[in-house]
């Protein structure tokens, strides 16, 4: 029972020390690689899902998030950037965090 305890201890220190040095590192992108990365995901979007140009072309908005991350072990988490296109706020970069 105790080795049982004890290897649950160190298992779970050790997913702790992961996701730490994993979240220390992680960086925002430039607004030049969001937008890249958005028009990329938008193109993608319109040649293989069927009549989301059309759909596209009637919203007063589109808000693509190309990038989101999801991680968990217990309790989890995503982030993700995107910008938001064809509304009042067009060109404002967004960044999606979920915990």
């Amino acid at each position: 029972m105790i080795q049982v305890r004890r290897t649950a201890a160190l298992l779970g220190a050790a997913a702790i020390l992961f996701v730490g040095i994993h979240l220390q590192t992680a960086k925002a992108d430039t607004k030049a690689e969001i937008d890249a990365k958005v028009s990329d995901a938008k193109q993608e979007l319109f040649e293989t899902v069927p009549g989301s140009r059309e759909l596209a072309d009637r919203a007063l908005g589109l808000l693509i998030m190309p990038d989101v991350k999801k991680a968990g072990l217990i309790l989890g988490g995503s982030y993700g950037e995107g910008a938001l296109l064809g509304a009042s706020l067009e060109g404002a970069k967004f960044r999606s965090i979920v915990r």
